[in-house]
């Protein structure tokens, strides 16, 4: 069953470009974006008519008095079954870092955390990816995780890792992982309503095959009768993901700020520029060549100035991205170096970068293996 909720990748393109241009005017603005208010709202009637739906599902089951009716019923709560959220949790390859075991670790994200304004998460994790993120945890969001990829930390200079959790704990102090949480639990509601309606056609498809000239009459009439339901819901889908689309572009640019605030504007924009000149790619060819991935990654350069200028110039092609949820790197630059920030004063020293590097070294033999076969079976390009 298919129901992906990410906008298409010309939709976030455009909606980068409109958040851009609206910051690029004001870039001290932190304000709430009106798509982020938008979708909440939208999110919220969904999930209200959702609830609405249950509490009828639950009155018409005391209700029933006839075989025909229970089926009814019956199918009712198969349908809110297959419709209910799922409990968020962590991916099963993160390893969780304990307080006890790891304290270094936990105190720098407490004085990263400190410094961007936002209550440290409430777990820490390691995984093998060449990324980091935080996401919400349970059914309500209100506990949330920060997931380091220890490729990304090894390759990144100590400054360039202030300016990573600074963005990613950014995120919390924005509130953007409740928000995507929200989002996305009512996307998914309304992509599975339209799945259960039909199947993984859309509606556009389903119309233009009713309409042709072949097939039965009955066949064209059931594909008509499945658009016209499906279509409400797809409209509202499309509504949703253009305002999504907006809200996720805006919390990405302003968590680059928060980034930079803590670890000035020069630490901010040589973190973004690690994708450049390929590093998967000569990462995936020194690990053929029989190197260890982590020992490659920490003798390569961390990126530089000189990266960050070349991802300033888009080429031809499509524009570098870390993936379909950031806007392009190269307006992500551009808006970064639109002012100047030095850094923040109180930021973590030598010592607390140190010790913290240390405990997440420890880990590189756990992830070494499945990162050096992801690499060769392709896994990451």
């Amino acid at each position: 069953m298919s129901t992906d909720v990410s906008p298409s990748p010309r939709s976030a393109d455009r909606a980068a470009q409109r958040v851009y241009d609206a910051l690029a005017a004001d870039v001290t603005a932190y304000r709430r974006a009106p798509a982020t208010r938008a979708a909440d709202a939208l999110s919220v009637l969904v999930l209200l008519g959702s609830i609405a739906g249950v509490a009828g599902l639950v009155w018409a089951t005391l209700q029933v008095s006839s075989w025909p009716l229970g089926v009814l019923v019956g199918l009712g709560w198969l349908a809110v079954l297959t419709l209910l959220p799922r409990r968020v949790g962590l991916e099963a390859d993160v390893a969780v870092l304990t307080r006890e075991e790891h304290p270094a670790v936990h105190r720098l994200v407490a004085t990263t955390a400190g410094l961007v304004g936002v209550r440290p998460p409430e777990v820490i994790g390691v995984d093998g990816g060449l990324n980091a993120y935080v996401q919400p945890l349970g059914w309500t969001g209100r506990r949330s995780a920060l997931v380091i990829g220890l490729p990304l930390w090894t390759y990144l200079s100590p400054d360039q890792r202030v300016a990573l959790l600074g963005h990613e704990l950014g995120h919390l102090r924005g509130r953007d992982t409740a928000s995507g949480l929200l989002h996305v639990t009512s996307l998914t509601l309304l992509a599975r309503a339209e799945y259960l309606i039909g199947d993984d056609t859309t509606t556009d498809d389903r119309i233009s095959v009713a309409m042709e000239a072949d097939g039965t009459v009955v066949g064209r009439l059931g594909l008509a009768i499945q658009a016209l339901l499906a279509l409400p819901i797809t409209m509202l889908i499309r509504l949703h993901l253009r305002w999504t689309a907006s809200s996720r572009q805006h919390a990405e640019y302003l968590a680059d700020r928060r980034s930079a605030e803590v670890s000035g504007t020069h630490a901010a924009r040589e973190s973004l520029a690690w994708g450049d000149e390929g590093l998967l790619t000569r990462l995936g060819s020194a690990v053929r060549r029989g190197e260890e991935p982590f020992a490659y990654l920490e003798e390569l350069p961390a990126p530089t100035e000189a990266h960050v200028a070349r991802l300033e110039r888009p080429g031809a092609g499509p524009a570098p991205r870390v993936d379909g949820t950031h806007p392009p790197t190269h307006l992500r630059l551009r808006l970064l170096g639109s002012y100047f920030l030095p850094p923040g004063t109180g930021r973590p020293d030598g010592d607390q970068l140190r010790a913290a590097d240390l405990e997440l070294r420890a880990l590189r033999p756990t992830f070494a293996r499945g990162l050096r076969e992801d690499l060769v079976s392709g896994y990451y390009y």
